[in-house]
This record gives structure tokens, sequence and C-alpha cells, in this order.
């Protein structure tokens, strides 16, 4: 018996060393330094740290958050040739998930042994659509047209895709942890998720830390009902084909993809391109117009909450017993309106995409998705704890005891960390305007004068990412003379 039991041990030793040796620090603490840079405005600063980072992460389950920060700060700093091409490499990890089947819940061992951030970032719906407007920008930018508008049908495709794959997401995941629940198996029991859910203690902790979304929409039906399409992406859709558009196809696209975005969001700036586009869909030239697109604030980051989880095996010894989740949290720091003057008048942006709501939607709907795996992982690793500290037992050696307890609190502090990976240097807001070209070819940015081109139409990108950071000002044009 003791030589079994100190086999155990062995093992048990073994796992948590390599754990504990892998668990150094979250992608909050990784990417601090360079977020920091990122919201001072220092974005060739922050563009270097997340290249450092993404050359790092290569063929790691972190790889694709890396090569989305890593292009969106260079894009931010002016490299559209470095940043396309980062992008390109995010979109070919993004094709490469969706083809793979989905690991099921119960074979996700290396997540119930450590943590959810151990399995590879797949990215949320918002990540793909703005991966995609990005990307599109970055080819309008570089004159590649042709590009720009294959890569607003991909992002068609992301915005029709979004409800449907995470209602299926979720639902699959619930379904899947409730049949496994409390099963026995050749590696152990499975934690019991189903008694956890009905724990009148823990559903009191999730509700005061979540509300009534942990467990599922509707007062408990498990749904992914939010609608996660990103007005902005609309906009710039119609746009776009209604400046380029090479048919009538083209331009009877863009009057129905500013249609949508209006029914998502009021804007009077997209009441008068949605007329522009019925007007040059009848034939009508083009007037010469500026679009100023400003992106504010950072969006919602997120920190690591700690919920005592019930354990159904005798727990006297078993000295660490929280489970680590992740929680939404807003920035703060931002510049909410910008006036733009122009030809004698101003004019103030309006917001076309809330990113604090959209990502706010999706993790709320995959919120009982995130706990029910949460608590798959933490009460395994808890069960775990307490085998070895029996096994241990049966030995009769107190030493060998304290030993196990201190190895078993250090692997359970060290591996219970939520997965705190998101897309960090998102905007907070999406903001824009647009009016007619004035005829002196100048417009003002806050104190900034800016210089347009003679031509079709005028593209100002304007980035503030923190209060008090500098206004980040680029300019394009489309259909120059």
């Amino acid at each position: 018996m003791a030589g079994r039991s100190f086999d155990f041990v062995r093992a048990f030793i073994a796992v948590s060393g390599c754990a504990c040796l892998c668990a150094c620090s979250t992608y909050r603490d990784d990417t601090r330094a360079a977020v920091s840079d990122w919201m001072r405005g220092n974005y060739s600063a922050a563009a270097g740290r997340f290249s450092d980072g993404a050359g790092e992460s290569s063929g790691s389950a972190d790889e694709l958050v890396w090569k989305l920060e890593q292009a969106s700060a260079l894009r931010a700093s002016g490299d559209l040739t470095g940043s396309a091409a980062a992008f390109e490499e995010a979109f070919k990890l993004v094709a490469k998930f969706d083809a793979e089947p989905e690991i099921d819940l119960a074979g996700e061992t290396k997540a119930a042994f450590t943590n959810l951030s151990y399995l590879p970032y797949v990215g949320y719906n918002y990540d793909r659509i703005m991966l995609g407007v990005y990307q599109a920008l970055n080819f309008m930018e570089l004159g590649k047209f042709d590009e720009a508008a294959v890569m607003f049908k991909r992002v068609e495709n992301f915005q029709n895709a979004a409800e449907r794959e995470n209602a299926s997401k979720v639902n699959k995941s619930i379904s899947e942890a409730s049949k496994i629940s409390g099963q026995k198996r050749s590696d152990g029991t499975v934690y019991n998720y189903n008694a956890a859910m009905g724990d009148a203690k823990f559903r009191s902790s999730l509700m005061a830390q979540y509300g009534i979304g942990a467990f599922g929409r509707a007062g408990g039906g498990i749904s992914a009902r939010g609608l996660y399409v990103n007005p902005f992406a609309y906009w710039l859709d119609g746009v776009y084909f209604t400046v380029c558009g090479l048919d009538s196809a083209d331009r009877a696209r863009a009057v129905d993809s500013l249609r949508l975005a209006r029914d998502m969001v009021a804007a009077s700036c997209i009441d008068s391109d949605l007329e522009i586009a019925r007007r040059v869909s009848d034939g009508e030239a083009f007037p010469d117009r500026t679009y100023v697109i400003f992106e504010t604030g950072a969006a919602p980051s997120r920190k690591q909450i700690r919920i005592d989880i019930p354990l159904f095996i005798a727990t006297r010894d078993v000295p660490y017993v929280g489970a680590a989740f992740p929680k939404l949290e807003r920035n703060a720091d931002w510049s909410p309106s910008l006036i733009i003057n122009a030809g004698g008048k101003a004019f103030e942006t309006e917001m076309l995409a809330d990113m604090d709501a959209i990502v706010e939607r999706e993790f709320q709907d995959l919120l009982p998705m995130v706990i029910a795996k949460t608590l798959i992982s933490a009460g395994t690793k808890a069960a775990m704890q307490y085998g070895f500290q029996e096994a241990v037992r049966q030995s009769d050696n107190q030493y060998a005891l304290l030993a196990a307890m201190i190895v078993g609190s250090i692997y359970q502090a060290s591996m219970n960390d939520a997965d705190l990976r998101s897309w960090r240097t998102l905007p907070k807001q999406i903001r824009a305007a647009s009016f007619p070209t004035p005829k002196d070819l100048k417009l003002l940015v806050g104190t900034k004068e800016i210089k347009l081109a003679d031509a079709k139409a005028n593209f100002v990108l304007v980035r503030r990412t923190g209060a008090n950071s500098k206004i980040s000002v680029s300019t394009f044009a489309v259909g120059k003379r």
C-alpha cells in the first residue's frame, strides 16, 4: 500500500512541479508594459513590445491574441504593410481554428490539470469582425481596393455567423457538462457540475458577481440571443461601396449596409451617408465628401475574481477551494468627444460602435460556458489534491503529509488562474462624422490643422487611447484628381 501511495505522490509532485513552473504570469501581466505604452499614445513602443510578444508566442496557445495586438499596434504606428501581414497571419489562425473540430469538455485534460488559459485562444466574434474591419482599412489606405472588397465580404460572413456559432457553442458545453457531471473515469471522478449549480451559496455568489447572466439568458435558458454585429462595420462597408463601387450590385450593397447600420444605431452621419448612397445608386454622381473616424479609449479588459466552489468530498484537509473566474473591467481613462471644424462649421463625432457593450454582450452570453469549464477544471484539481493527501495519509508519515499539503496548496494557488486573455488594443468606442469636403481642403481636429487631398473622398483617422494621451491623426484619399 505504501509503495502505491508514494508512486502517486511522486507522480503528483512531478505534475505539480511542471505546472507551477509554467504558471509564471497571466496574459494581463505579460502585456502590462505594452498596454501602458499604448494608453500613453506611444504606438511605436507598443508595436515593438507586441511584436516581440508575437514572436515569442509563435506556436503557443496565445499566438492569435498576440498577433491581433501586434497588427493593431503596427497599424497605429503607421506600418500598414507590417500590420496587413500580421492581420493575415491572424486570419489564417482563425480559419484554422474554425476548420478544426471543437474540443469536447471532458477531453480538455490540459485545462483540467492547469487552467483555461492553457487552451488555445481562438478569438471572440468581435475579434473576427474587427480583424476584418482593420484589414479592410489597411487595404484602402494602401490603395488595394480589390483586397478591401474581399475583406468586407469576409466581415459580412463573420457578422452573419456570430450569433449562430455562439448559441451552438454555449448549448453544447452546458449540455456536455451536465452529461459528464459526477461520472467516474479511469483518471478520476469528474467534478459534479450539476450539484454545484444547485448549491444555494454558490448560486448566490455567482449572482452577486454576474447577475442573472451567470445562469443563461431568459432566467435560466441557455442561449446566445445577443447581437454581436458591429454597426461601424456595416457603416464602413456602406461608405466603401458608395465611394468605390464598380457596378449596380456594389451600389445596392452600399444602400443595404448603411440601412442595417441605421437600424442598429441612431446617428445623423449614417442618415446623410445613406441618402447619398441612394442617390448614387440612382445614377447621380458622388459628391466630394470627408469621413472622420475617431477611435477613443480602450475596450474592457478582464480581471480575476475568486469564488468559493462547493466540494463534494471530505474537505477538512483541503486548504484551498476557491476558484478563479474572469470579470470584465471597463476602462475609465478616455476622451468621449471630438469636434472637427471644417468650412466654417463644427461637426461632432457620433458613436457608431460601443465596443464596451459589444464585448460585454458576448462575455455575458458565453459566461455559462466559462463557469461550466472553470468548475470542472477547479473541481478536478481540488479532488486531485485531496486524493494526493489521502494517499500520503495512508503511509502514516506526518512529514510526508505536511509536504503533500504544502505542494498541493502551491499547485492549487499557482494553477487557479482565470483566462484573462483579450484583445487589449481595441477601442472603447468608434465614433464618426461625415460632411462635404471643405473648399479650402482644410480642417481642424482639436488643435491640429489637417490638409486634405483634392479627391473624391477623404478619410481622416483619429485615435486617442487615454484622456490625456496625444491625439494621433492620419489621412488617406480615394479618387485623387
